[in-house]
C-alpha cells in the first residue's frame, strides 16, 4: 500500500471543504448584523425597496440575467474569501515578524490588490466575472424603464456592499487564524505583541468585536 500522499490534490480538497458556500453564507451573516447592529441598515432596505420596485418590470429574459448576475456574484465572493483569509495570514505574520510593519495591512494587501485597477486584473479568472457582471448591469439599465435607475443602481450597490464585507471578514478570520496559531499551547508567541498587532488591525477594520 502506497504511503505517498499527493499534496497539491489534498490542499485543493482542504480548500474545497473551508472556503466553501456554507462559510461565505456565515460570513454574509455576519457582516448583515454588523450591519444592523452599527444603525448601517440603509443598505439593505434600499436593496430591497428596489428589488421589490423591479419585480413588475422583470420579464423572464431579464429575470435571467438577474439570476446570472447573483451567481457571478457568489463566485467572486467565494473567491475573495479565499484570497482576503490567506492575505490576512499573511498579515499578521508579516506584522509580527518585519521590521517594517505595513501601516494599512488590510488596504495593501486586499484592496489595493483585488477591488482597484490594475491590480484586479491579475486574479483571472475573478476579473473575467466582473466585466460579465458589468456589462449584464448595463445591459438590464438598458432594457428597464428610466425611473427604474434609481432602484437598479440600489439592487448593485448592495452587492458591491456585500463583497467588500466578505473582504473584511475574511481577513479578519485569516488574521485570527493566524494569530491563535501562534499562541496555541507549546508555542512561544508573544501575547502582549499580538494583542497590540491585533488591536491595530482591527482598528484599520473598523471592527473591534473578535469572533
Amino acid at each position: 500500500m502506497s504511503n505517498n500522499i499527493n499534496i497539491e490534490v489534498e490542499l485543493s480538497t482542504i480548500r474545497e471543504n473551508m472556503f466553501n458556500d456554507r462559510l461565505l453564507d456565515c460570513i454574509l451573516l455576519a457582516y448583515e448584523q454588523e450591519m444592523e447592529s452599527a444603525g448601517c441598515s440603509a443598505i439593505m432596505e434600499d436593496y430591497l425597496e428596489g428589488k421589490t420596485a423591479l419585480e413588475p418590470f422583470m420579464s423572464p429574459e431579464l429575470l435571467v440575467q438577474a439570476l446570472k448576475i447573483k451567481e457571478l456574484c457568489r463566485e467572486n465572493m467565494k473567491y475573495a474569501m479565499e484570497f482576503a483569509f490567506l492575505q490576512g495570514s499573511h498579515a499578521f505574520f508579516r506584522q509580527l515578524f518585519s521590521q517594517e510593519a505595513m501601516e494599512r495591512p488590510f488596504h495593501q494587501l486586499v484592496v489595493n490588490s483585488i477591488m482597484t485597477m490594475p491590480g484586479m486584473t491579475e486574479h483571472q479568472p475573478y476579473y473575467s466575472r466582473r466585466q460579465e457582471v458589468n456589462r449584464l448591469w448595463d445591459s438590464l439599465a438598458a432594457q428597464l424603464p428610466q425611473d427604474c435607475r434609481e432602484n437598479l443602481t440600489a439592487v448593485e450597490c448592495y452587492w458591491d456592499e456585500q463583497l467588500y464585507g466578505v473582504l473584511r471578514h475574511s481577513f479578519y478570520l485569516g488574521f485570527l487564524q493566524a494569530m491563535e496559531s501562534v499562541q496555541a499551547p507549546g508555542n512561544s508567541g508573544s501575547s502582549g505583541s499580538c494583542s497590540e498587532i491585533l488591536s491595530r488591525v482591527e482598528y484599520e477594520l473598523d471592527m473591534t468585536p473578535r469572533y
